[in-house]
């Protein structure tokens, strides 16, 4: 009975966080950089995954422009850049440890860059390297650029506006990183066959145990019949989590429903392991 105890109070499932970064709504009046760095797997790496076929990895940036007082001029030259981390340590250049992105009236002053007021690129566009340029002077407008990721790599994505001419400028939206899995971060992929695997392990060893009981119908106890309940709720949590996992893996938004459903089951779950435990310590 105890190694029945190990397995239910320890192999218990885990959440995974969204690849959707939000950028929330601002107004910019002035020189503006946003820069993140993601991983993405292009390349299916699980042996499960083998078994499905396989998606195109991309990031995507998706940027909403309007003007904050309507009835006022506005003018942004947004940039947007997606490169690979060989290709970002060639862009711009460095000053007191730190990577100047932008060629400001010093950089050009300098003669650091000769595109004042622009990303400081330094090399062609390339399959490791996007680059895109929107002028925003009043109307609403979306700048978007997708980039399909051709290797497993680590890529920087930088937005901003290097011209401080900017005025009257208000955006928003979000950076999409997706791999060839789907909307799961590669790294944790592997929790959608491990919850697959699972509900069937649990199902395999529900069935033993009804075996074993009516064999022995005349000595069961009270935790026996808890091993029970707790077993067919294990096998509902982790149905519930291999659900809720692959409706955000093609969607990329966890459907509430399903995950408040799949959290209660977990929680009566965990509670029922609680008092097995208790059951055993006290004899």
């Amino acid at each position: 009975m105890n190694y029945l105890f190990f397995f239910i109070v320890t192999l218990l499932p885990h959440f995974v966080l969204s690849v959707i970064i939000p950028i929330k709504p601002f107004d910019i009046g002035n020189a503006t950089l946003i820069e993140q760095s993601l991983y993405v797997i292009a390349n299916h790496t699980s042996p499960l995954s083998l078994l499905k076929k396989s998606n195109n990895a991309y990031i995507e940036i998706d940027i909403d422009m309007q003007s904050k007082i309507s009835e006022t001029d506005s003018f942004a030259e947004m940039e947007m850049l997606i490169a690979s981390v060989e290709k970002y340590n060639s862009i711009g250049y460095m000053e007191d440890g730190k990577q100047i992105i932008c060629c400001d009236s010093k950089a050009y002053e300098n003669k650091r860059c000769s595109n004042p007021n622009k990303f400081i690129i330094n090399q062609e566009p390339s399959k490791d390297l996007f680059y895109k340029r929107f002028v925003f002077t009043g109307e609403k407008q979306q700048a978007r650029l997708l980039f399909p990721v051709p290797k497993d790599n680590t890529y920087f994505v930088i937005l901003g506006v290097c011209d401080p001419s900017v005025h009257n400028t208000h955006i928003s939206g979000h950076i999409t990183a997706m791999s060839s899995y789907g909307h799961l971060p590669g790294s944790t992929f592997g929790l959608l066959p491990f919850m697959k695997v699972m509900a069937v392990f649990f199902s395999v060893l529900l069935c033993i145990w009804i075996y074993r009981c009516c064999s022995y119908r005349k000595e069961l106890m009270s935790v026996h019949l808890l091993i029970f309940v707790v077993l067919i709720t294990l096998i509902a949590d982790c149905i519930g989590q291999v659900w809720s996992l692959s409706l955000f893996n093609e969607n990329g938004v966890y459907s509430q429903s399903v995950t408040v459903l799949s959290l209660i089951t977990s929680a009566f779950t965990r509670a029922l392991s609680r008092c097995i435990a208790l059951a055993l310590v006290l004899g």
